[in-house]
């Protein structure tokens, strides 16, 4: 079967590659709770920070393997993704922030 390109965490957190499609599937399946990095509600705000289990550079260099993603009433605001979890963090914990004080999304 062809690599589709899965990632899996290992006990600590750090992705992995998983070129077996069939125990990434199996993997991806079982860590349900643990694809989720951050979730908080600010404001009306909904910030979502997971893991995602595929590379989403789409073709870039750097694997891209965590998205955060703002929903306010129902609607996704904005996205961007990250290629490490600690990237991932510190972006979800800025968006908060700009969110708390009013500031503008970037």
């Amino acid at each position: 079967m062809a690599d589709i390109g899965g990632y899996l965490l290992d006990n600590e957190g750090n992705p992995y590659k998983e070129p077996d499609t069939m125990k990434w599937a199996e993997g991806f399946e079982k860590m349900k709770k643990d694809r989720i990095v951050k979730q908080t509600t600010v404001k009306g705000h909904f910030v979502s920070t997971i893991f995602l289990g595929l590379d989403n550079s789409f073709g870039g260099h750097i694997p891209m393997l965590f998205e955060t993603m703002i929903w306010f009433e129902d609607e996704d605001i904005y996205q961007d993704r990250h290629s490490t979890r600690q990237k991932a963090e510190l972006a979800h914990d800025r968006l908060v922030n700009q969110i708390t004080y009013g500031q503008e999304l970037r």
